[in-house]
């Protein structure tokens, strides 16, 4: 059992007597006094502030510490990809800065960000308009992710479209990976995003096949994707918030077409 397990083990085994949630109320009330008792010694305050804080923690039943994270710009530069850096920096990069908890994992989508001069992964594709997502993961009972540990797969799906068809690999996704402290981040690269901007959107993490299947994935009548109820692995989905005016329907249809023939 490590550190963190022994903690959420004594924090669980803590009893609370009867009576104890209006004593709590009680000390709460002294505590918010007057501007005369606010005027007493420094020494007093502190250490009301110390058992408001020891409260809080008694009352907290589930606890987990993640390091704090890098940013998109970090991230870049670390992947030796300084012109996505600056762009990460840009008016029209787009900060997401959501997390989903799932299986022991904290997934988090730090942002977006989108150029026709940006430096692409994949020599080839230097001269197209690409995105560039930045995404972490770290568990959340701390232990750190390695290079060695079997992760999942990550990959853009659009709405109206099954999945199949729009995925990492039709997009022509190539990705950059680092770990720091613990925590693996990837740098992902692919066709721009921004051409499905009239669509849904989104970033999906889960287990299984490589491609998105619909043993993981449905779509419903009016187009939108989510996870199967049967589904048993990691999910993580989320929604990238993109300006419909970018929309290019035409050079959306013309990337498929190019990709299927």
């Amino acid at each position: 059992m490590n550190k963190m397990d022994k903690y959420k083990a004594q924090i669980d085994s803590i009893s609370f007597r009867k009576g104890f949630e209006d004593d709590v109320i009680r000390m709460m009330r002294r505590a918010a006094a007057t501007k005369e008792e606010k005027a007493m010694s420094k020494k007093k305050t502190i250490r009301i502030a110390v058992i408001a804080a020891i409260i809080i923690a008694m009352f907290t039943t589930t606890v987990f510490a993640l390091p704090l994270l890098l940013s998109p710009k970090e991230v870049a530069n670390r992947a030796g990809q300084y012109s996505v850096a600056q762009a990460f920096e840009s008016g029209d990069a787009i900060a997401v800065n959501k997390s989903i908890t799932a299986d022991g994992y904290c997934i988090t989508l730090h942002g977006m960000t989108s150029g026709k001069s940006l430096v692409s992964m994949n020599e080839e594709l230097r001269e197209e308009d690409r995105s560039y997502i930045v995404i972490s993961v770290a568990r959340t009972d701390g232990t750190p992710i390695t290079i060695e540990d079997e992760l999942f797969w990550i990959s853009p799906l659009v709405s109206g479209y099954e999945t199949w068809i729009v995925n990492a690999w039709s997009l022509g996704t190539s990705a950059s990976g680092i770990y720091d402290n613990g925590v693996v981040y990837y740098l992902y690269d692919c066709a721009s995003l921004e051409i499905f901007a009239n669509r849904t959107v989104y970033i999906a993490v889960y287990e299984g096949s490589m491609v998105p299947s619909p043993e993981i994935f449905v779509m419903s009548a009016d187009g939108s994707i989510s996870y199967r109820d049967d589904y048993k692995g990691i999910r993580g989905m989320f929604t990238l918030p993109l300006d419909p005016e970018k929309a290019d329907p035409d050079a959306a249809a013309k990337l498929l077409e190019e990709y299927y023939g």
